[in-house]
């Protein structure tokens, strides 16, 4: 059996080349065959040739005796069997077959199979067995179409076997069950599942499908993007060798057994991006079913939570660091208020605590005098015998020299990497991390307090690591001041009670920030950050006065949120709370320039700007996060030349220690905000469709409601109860428009336009 595309007599000649005709008809002749002569005619139907040879009785009746054997099994059968001719007539049919088809076993043996197939699938079936046929397929399935005698459509999947001899096609088998109902529920599911797809496709929100051997089947654009794979490079390949790490595979090798047992869950990892770096994800996997129930695949609904869990990490960084700076000034103000160590065991404890904070080998608090530098107290990793208390140096060997200089932090993670890789500190003594600071006792430098290490220190030193050992230099200074003031007898006691009281300040100074380091551990939004640095921290320092100020991004200006002193209400509320525009008075300058200032006297500065009252002097300090000035903390007072550079440094203290914690309090109330007015327009939405002063009715691809707004029970009576679930025709259109209405909702279903839509019309309704 041959099929063409277009019928081409020279074509069959070439076809059946070789064979001799009996007669002068080209349709039939004989051929010779190992010495067997054999019959044969050719046929031609529908671009379909066939060639049937005919043989002998005695040749086709060997195995009758044993198909008889199947005679009753076929005849029973639930499935449709029947046997065709090589050109598609049908030559048998089981009882099965004639119940589904609702014909004769007379009227439908001689009938072509292509009479019972739906008129708009005969072209393609036909052409799928002729294939079938040229290429010699033994066995082919398809779904396809069939209507019944009475007119009824159904589906059946059908297995049609060549029937063949040892020298061409003579018929086919085929034998087929009804999916009609099976093919529905695919098609209804296919339906749901594109619907949903467009519905996640808008969220921006990724969607992959896998089949069991983890292959890509389906992956939209949203998949795209959170990748950096297009579509066609993420199809065909493996998921989890393409876009997940070893953390990622582990969770996946859990998740699939889950998949497996039909389970879906929830779960994040990270995914491989095209350009190497990594992306969370949180996915919402469920497994994909076959019609008869078993698994096929899995499909997943990526979320991109990359921002999150960076905010996770960083909050979770952020805790740890504070956990550990509060330890550290806990375990400094055990040490003081131990009263059994001496000034030089409480000196050396305070070593070891900053030693094994800083993790770092050795610590020295040095002397210098001029261009010596002596060794005064020392604690070691582990036993230095040519290290020792006294030891002098040179002061330009060491890096000491550069911290006197400029009196302010050096450090350095590795040195070789450094700047400083050819000062002869490095190559001296070999060492490759350092961190150094200076002390004053009695408010005179005094020395170094430094930190080194004979390898590269693993992370780089952090504000914490920086804010914590200046608390420590002044620590240590407080320590000796108060041992050498212990030491020696002064004779002005008046001298002396004025320098208790400086040291039992910074005391306290350590005590509060203790304080507002274990506070900061608690509060979570804005305004408990800003109240507690107002009310608990400030009011121990015994300033007059404390506003601060929020940076509004939006609007460019800055807003009281919180205050101490005359603005200070019972309940928390900032009395007469003010804005100020970003630029404007020394508050807004500041947030401009980022940049404390102390203004001595506040009449000689034009840029002041009278709040409540007129105060004298005046200091003004940023919270930055981020290289960004998110607040301010400003404190007034009413006597000129009171803010001194211990105040700066204080409140600089407490900006540095409340940014992070504020920027995320910040980033938490805005991501709070974006949700609830997202939620709010959701419902501003949903009220205004329900409350329209026109009636609003929606109806799905069959003309059944599905919305039914109060306007629309008004006008027609219906109360949406009795409308929702009903056609248009059962309610409100007239029965004289019921198939105008039924054949424009046809044509809207096969072309996807009709006449009204996106229409003002006047039509006749009713109640």
């Amino acid at each position: 059996m041959f099929y063409l595309a277009n019928e081409n007599p020279e074509l069959l000649s070439d076809l059946v080349k070789g064979f001799r005709p009996k007669t002068n008809n080209s349709s039939t002749g004989s051929m010779d065959v190992f010495g067997f002569n054999i019959n044969y005619r050719i046929t031609f139907s529908n671009n379909l040739y066939t060639i049937l040879f005919l043989l002998e009785e005695s040749q086709m009746t060997a195995g009758y005796a044993d198909n008889e054997k199947y005679k009753l099994i076929v005849e029973a059968a639930n499935e449709i069997i029947y046997e065709m001719d090589a050109i598609g007539n049908f030559t048998y049919v089981n009882p099965k077959t004639l119940t589904l088809t609702g014909f004769k076993e007379n009227e439908i043996l001689g009938k072509s199979y292509l009479e019972l197939v739906h008129p708009e699938f005969r072209e393609k079936t036909q052409k799928f067995y002729a294939k079938q046929v040229f290429e010699r397929i033994k066995s082919t399935f398809l779904e396809l179409p069939i209507v019944t005698k009475s007119g009824e459509l159904f589906w059946i999947g059908l297995n049609v076997q060549l029937l063949e001899n040892d020298f061409a096609v003579t018929g086919f088998l085929g034998v087929g069950r009804d999916i009609t109902e099976g093919y529905n529920n695919r098609l209804a599911l296919q339906q749901s599942e594109e619907k949903y797809r467009g519905i996640i496709q808008n969220l921006h929100y990724g969607l992959m499908e896998v089949d069991l051997d983890e292959k890509i089947v389906y992956a939209n654009e949203a998949m795209s993007q959170i990748t950096g794979y297009s579509q066609s490079e993420l199809i065909g390949k493996v998921a989890s060798k393409l876009l997940a790490d070893e953390r990622g595979v582990s969770v996946l090798e859990e998740e699939h057994t889950k998949r497996n047992d039909g389970g879906a869950s929830v779960y994040e990892i990270p995914i491989k991006h095209k350009d190497g770096s990594f992306r969370w994800a949180m996915i919402s996997g469920a497994p994909i079913y076959e019609v008869d129930g078993s698994v096929k695949g899995t499909i997943g609904i990526h979320m991109d939570i990359t921002d999150r869990i960076e905010y996770e990490q960083e909050l979770k960084i952020t805790r740890s660091r504070l956990k550990k700076y509060k330890d550290g000034l806990e375990a400094l103000n055990s040490v003081t208020s131990n009263p059994s160590l001496s000034f030089t065991d409480q000196v050396e404890e305070g070593l070891r605590i900053a030693k094994r904070y800083l993790d770092m080998g050795l610590a020295i608090i040095s002397e210098i005098d001029g261009e010596k530098y002596t060794v005064r107290q020392f604690v070691a990793r582990t036993e230095m015998p040519d290290l020792k208390v006294g030891d002098e140096f040179k002061l330009s060997d060491t890096f000491c020299e550069i911290v006197m200089e400029k009196e302010s932090i050096l450090y350095m993670r590795d040195i070789s990497r450094s700047a400083y890789t050819d000062h002869p500190c490095h190559h001296m003594f070999g060492i490759e991390s350092y961190l150094g600071i200076q002390y004053t006792v009695n408010g005179e430098k005094r020395g170094t307090v430094n930190f080194t290490s004979a390898d590269p220190r693993e992370e780089e030193f952090d504000s914490y690591d920086l804010e914590f050992i200046s608390l420590f230099s002044k620590w240590i200074g407080y320590i000796i001041t108060l041992s050498e003031n212990q030491q020696k007898q002064l004779a002005d006691q008046e001298e002396l009670a004025r320098k208790n009281k400086e040291l039992k300040i910074s005391q306290k100074y350590l005590g509060t920030i203790n304080e507002f380091v274990t506070s900061l551990l608690q509060d979570e939004n804005i305004l408990e950050i800003a109240w507690d640095i107002a009310e608990n921290v400030i009011d121990k320092f015994g300033y007059e006065d404390c506003v601060i100020y929020l940076v509004n991004e939006e609007e460019q200006v800055l807003e009281q949120v919180a205050a101490y002193g005359h603005k200070q209400s019972k309940d928390r509320n900032v009395i007469d709370a003010i804005t100020i525009p970003i630029g404007m008075g020394i508050v807004g300058s500041i947030a401009l320039s980022g940049k404390a200032e102390i203004i001595p006297d506040t009449t000689k500065d034009k840029r002041y700007l009278i709040d409540d009252a007129l105060r004298y002097s005046e200091i003004t300090v940023p919270i930055i996060a981020d290289g960004k000035v998110i607040a301010i903390i400003d404190s007034e007072h009413s006597e000129k030349n009171f803010f001194n550079e211990e105040h700066l440094h204080t409140l600089m203290t407490i900006a540095n220690l409340a940014a992070n914690r504020l920027k995320n309090a910040i980033s938490k109330r805005d991501q709070e905000k974006a949700e609830k007015e997202l939620k709010e327009s959701e419902e501003k939405l949903r009220k205004i469709l329900h409350n329209a002063i026109d009636a609003v009715i929606t109806i799905d691809n069959r003309g059944v409601v599905k919305d039914w707004n109060l306007q629309a029970e008004a006008i027609f009576g219906f109360t949406a109860g009795e409308a929702i679930g009903k056609t248009l025709t059962e309610t409100i259109i007239p029965k004289q428009h019921h198939q105008s209405h039924d054949s424009g909702m046809k044509r809207f279903n096969e072309t996807g336009k009709g006449p009204v839509l996106n229409q003002k019309i006047e039509i006749t309704a009713m109640r």
